[in-house]
């Protein structure tokens, strides 16, 4: 990749070096057609762009020579380096014009007047504005360079953390269905542990498919949710009840994957598994102005000392949706007036985003 940079940064100093020279050429030229006191021809323009042409290219080898030195050298050498550029370059541009005069005094006046007043005046500042354009453009061009090379490093590091932050969520649900099944076995229920076994093998057939994308479409996290709470239903029986109610613009948008799992799963650890009655989950899902609203309620002892507020599940879902949306994300938890937790998550989204 760098060498790719390193070839793309090359050719485009040579399309702006020819350019620039050649544009450099027309105009002159035109000046010339035009001029009724015109000195020289075209031989002595081509000339002329020529020399400049290959000073400048060699004061591009010194400036990539001094590049890494501090700033004080660099200046030192950018402004040297067109100076002395120009005290080769002004010859060649006063050849027609010594040529032109016959006399020697005039020649020897206008010349020396000619070859310092240019220096000063012309040769010295065009290099001197291409130098100071050279070294504007190649810094930019590095930091556009590190400024991608730094997304891509931040984008990796996000995705990296983002797949361990997933993989703490499966094993634990894992290991507590395959723990369950096995009960299931030993107590003979097999049409139990069947039925788990089919559910279990959707949702994780979810979560492989799902492994290349950290964005998916609600509705298929919901599919998931589903697979997760037949297996809890399972496990309950009749003393579990849940509702899903979310709207048809939110089921459009895009969300984190896995990201209800962990609030479900805490719902049942914390919750419901803790009350004596029958449990009841509800999953509601909503867009308020231009973000993304879901909440996850239980009807179990709420979260009382906030111990539940704190576990490993509902930090690697802060820990997600920072990364996912930095700013522009909120996780609340609160007890109910009528008994029962609620977790309420808001992020931006848009309908229109594609999950990849």
């Amino acid at each position: 990749m760098k060498d790719d940079l390193t070839v793309s940064r090359t050719q485009f100093f040579w399309l702006l070096q020819i350019s620039g020279w050649l544009g450099w050429l027309v105009v002159f030229g035109m000046r010339d057609v035009f001029s009724q006191q015109a000195i020289g021809g075209i031989d002595h323009l081509l000339l002329d762009a020529s020399a400049g042409f290959c000073l400048t290219t060699c004061l591009r080898w010194l400036y990539q020579k001094i590049w890494r030195s501090h700033l004080t050298t660099r200046l030192t050498m950018l402004f040297l380096g067109s100076a002395l550029a120009a005290v080769i370059w002004q010859p060649i541009k006063n050849y027609p014009q010594i040529a032109y005069f016959n006399e020697v005094q005039a020649l020897y006046e206008f010349g020396l007047s000619a070859y310092f007043a240019g220096v000063l005046s012309y040769s010295f500042v065009v290099l001197l504005g291409w130098s100071f354009l050279y070294f504007g453009l190649k810094s930019y061009l590095q930091l556009e360079e590190e400024r991608r090379f730094r997304t891509t490093a931040e984008a990796m590091a996000i995705e990296s953390q983002l797949q361990m932050l997933r993989y703490q969520v499966n094993p634990h649900f894992l290991f507590n269905t395959l723990n369950a099944i096995s009960t299931l076995v030993l107590t003979s229920e097999s049409h139990r542990a069947h039925a788990m076994l089919q559910r279990l093998s959707e949702f994780l057939r979810y979560t492989l498919q799902s492994e290349g994308e950290t964005l998916v479409p609600l509705n298929k996290e919901l599919d998931a949710i589903r697979s997760y709470l037949a297996i809890e239903s399972v496990r309950f029986g009749d003393r579990l009840q849940f509702q899903i109610s979310v709207s048809q613009e939110a089921s459009n948008c895009a969300v984190p994957s896995l990201i209800l799992q962990p609030l479900v799963e805490n719902a049942f650890k914390h919750g419901l598994s803790k009350s004596s009655r029958n449990g009841l989950l509800q999953i509601v899902g909503e867009l308020q102005d231009e973000d993304v609203v879901l909440k996850v309620r239980d009807n179990g002892p709420g979260f009382g000392d906030r111990s539940a507020a704190s576990g490993v599940g509902l930090r690697n879902t802060e820990r997600r949706l920072a990364l996912h949306y930095p700013q522009a994300w909120s996780l609340t938890c609160d007890d109910l007036k009528m008994g029962g937790a609620e977790v309420m998550l808001r992020f931006t989204s848009s309908p229109q985003e594609v999950a990849r």
